[in-house]
């Protein structure tokens, strides 16, 4: 599950709070990206997406794969 807002929270760079802040962002971001690439690596597929648009996309790729006779 993603969160809009890290991406806007690793570009503010407007005081000392908001550099620490942006550096963990930073990191989460890279921590997503690097779990993702390790799903990939072992022949998983990673999904990400906010809250609302995750279940959806899910149920959406189930029934791609479903289809594709991957399952």
């Amino acid at each position: 599950m993603t969160d809009g807002g890290i991406a806007s929270i690793a570009r503010r760079r407007d005081s000392r709070e908001d550099v620490y802040l942006a550096a963990a962002a930073e990191r989460t971001l890279r921590d997503a990206e690097n779990v993702a690439e390790a799903i990939l690596r072992a022949g998983g597929e990673a999904i990400s997406a906010d809250p609302d648009d995750l279940p959806p996309r899910i149920a959406d790729r189930y029934l791609e794969l479903k289809a594709a006779g991957r399952l």
